[in-house]
């Protein structure tokens, strides 16, 4: 920096007095004549930089044009291009009518993709759509509202139809999404708009209202020869009428091997399905007269190769059917009940009649109990022992007490690799149910620290383990769990575990997992507070 008698004043709030600002003027006269050349001579070299910038970019758009020529992408032949399209499809759902992903994302990369993917059948041969929402029709319809949704409508119809001629005939899976049809409409346009298809359905799901599903047209045989799975999710109407579609002949496809249905206006017994051709099956029947536990063995012993079963299950009173015997079930993979009324007792009527020998996944569910005295008097050992290829363990606490959820643990297979213990808060007449919770006893029967070969530890291929909730269990007591499954030679390593605490955290234990998650294991520690107030500072403010 030049040197000047005020330099030591520069950043300061200091002003010149009269004196001092000939001075000043002065010092500066050189300063600027230099300053004002430099401003010339870069102004010139700026121009020089300019030119040779513009050649530059001449040139390199003259190259870069070349060699896109030379692009692999290009060169690849279309049938190629064609397969990563395809895999870049969702593969857990059906594409949805968004620009954000495939296959309309990649129709706007360019007119050479959109010309491929316009003319890749399989692209096109599965759709999900939404038939837009009338809810608030009543509200809205002073702003036209109603119009919008009308538009909205057409649209959708209109990419529907041009989707799905895209499709050629590949075998088309279809989920319908219709939940609010207008006041004494009985049939859904979109729903309308796919029946010509049905010769290519092969996958079909349709969530509408009860009116709308009792009003479909009826089909033969052979209008749906492709058909393989069929999934209706009834939606209730602000008018029920008890519009019942469980008569419908969707169901009655000759290829048609896995059905679900959920909803109130069917009767389970009654669907005009193929039993006996049936690999999945699901059964959420949510108004009575609901599917009891005689009535979900009478199902299972319709379908001989069955192999996946759910059901929303619920034994009361005069709840009809024929009473089944004891059923073995040869083929049954997996059995998943969600069970309204007494939990425990209705698990009891379908696992101590029912023999199942090739069974890997075991879930049992629900929110209410019988009494502490007929929960202890349960027992799943005989089930379990005859099950013996289980894989898969879910199970509520409130179907156990402590020592019949340590007697149920000590009784899984040996091929147990995922176990679920999950909580439930419910109440019944008079009583708070059956609070027991996980504890530390109960975790060291999956502890191999504390145990011998001659007592040897529970569940040795567990890989997969959730609890919740672990009122009892301290922090320091799930990590030594941890680490001792992790480092215990002797068992499979975990790969994944969930735990729920009803309380703060008291002690961070991921630091002395650190390791463990390093090579791969997923820890998902979940710590909350039960009623916990809030005080906010902005409590009684305007969101705006």
């Amino acid at each position: 920096m030049l040197s000047s008698p005020f330099t030591s004043k520069f950043g300061t709030n200091y002003s010149a007095g009269d004196n001092e600002v000939t001075e000043i003027e002065t010092i500066l006269i050189e300063p600027s004549r230099r300053l004002e050349f430099l401003d010339d001579e870069i102004a010139k070299m700026q121009r020089v930089i300019d030119k040779l910038t513009e050649e530059r970019n001449t040139l390199a758009a003259y190259i870069d044009g070349h060699r896109s020529l030379l692009s692999p992408m290009r060169r690849l032949p279309r049938d190629i291009i064609q397969e990563i399209f395809i895999a870049c499809m969702p593969t857990d759902r059906n594409c949805v009518m968004s620009a954000t992903e495939a296959p309309i994302l990649l129709g706007r990369i360019c007119s050479a993709w959109r010309a491929i993917s316009f003319s890749t059948p399989r692209l096109w041969a599965d759709i999900h759509i939404v038939e837009p929402d009338y809810r608030t029709r009543e509200m809205s319809l002073s702003n036209g509202f109603l119009d919008l949704v009308n538009a909205k409508l057409k649209q959708r119809l209109e990419v529907t139809e041009a989707w799905l001629h895209r499709s050629g005939q590949c075998g088309l899976s279809i989920t319908v999404f219709c939940t609010t049809p207008m006041p004494q409409q009985t049939r859904s346009p979109i729903i309308q708009a796919i029946i010509p298809l049905a010769p290519r359905w092969e996958h079909i799901s349709l969530t509408a209202s009860d009116i709308v599903l009792a009003n479909l047209p009826t089909f033969s045989d052979g209008d749906m020869p492709m058909l393989k799975s069929l999934c209706i999710n009834e939606v209730q109407t602000m008018f029920p009428e008890g519009h019942r579609w469980d008569t419908m002949s969707l169901c009655r496809a000759p290829q048609l091997s896995r059905f679900s249905a959920s909803g109130s206006c069917f009767r389970p017994l009654e669907l005009p399905l193929r039993w006996d051709r049936l690999l999945e099956l699901s059964l959420v029947k949510t108004s009575p007269p609901t599917l009891s536990s005689d009535m979900a063995l009478q199902v299972l012993s319709w379908c001989s190769v069955l192999r996946t079963f759910k059901a929303l299950v619920e034994d009361y009173t005069d709840a009809g059917g024929v009473s089944v015997p004891p059923l073995e079930h040869a083929s049954l993979r997996t059995l998943d009940f969600e069970c309204m009324g007494s939990l425990s007792s209705t698990a009891l009527q379908l696992t101590g009649r029912l023999l199942l020998p090739d069974l890997r996944h075991f879930l049992i569910h629900g929110s209410t109990a019988g009494n502490e005295d007929d929960i202890s008097r349960i027992s799943y050992a005989p089930f379990l022992a005859a099950s013996s290829k289980i894989t898969h363990v879910k199970v509520m606490l409130i179907m156990f007490t402590k020592s019949s959820l340590a007697e149920f643990i000590r009784c899984l297979p040996q091929t147990t690799e995922k176990l679920e213990v999950l909580r439930v808060l419910s109440w019944g007449p008079g009583y708070m149910i059956n609070q027991i919770y996980i504890d530390e006893d109960i975790l060291s029967l999956l502890d191999p620290s504390l145990h011998t070969p001659a007592a040897s530890v529970s569940c040795p291929r567990l890989q997969d383990l959730t609890l919740k909730d672990c009122t009892s269990i301290s922090d320091e007591t799930l990590r030594d769990f941890i680490i001792s499954r992790m480092r215990d030679g002797a068992h499979s390593k975990m790969r994944r575990i969930v735990v729920r605490f009803p309380r703060a955290m008291e002690v961070d234990i991921m630091p002395d997992l650190r390791e463990f998650v390093e090579n791969g294991l997923q820890v998902e520690l979940h710590y909350y507070l039960l009623g916990s107030p809030e005080f906010s500072p902005w409590a009684g403010l305007s969101d705006d």
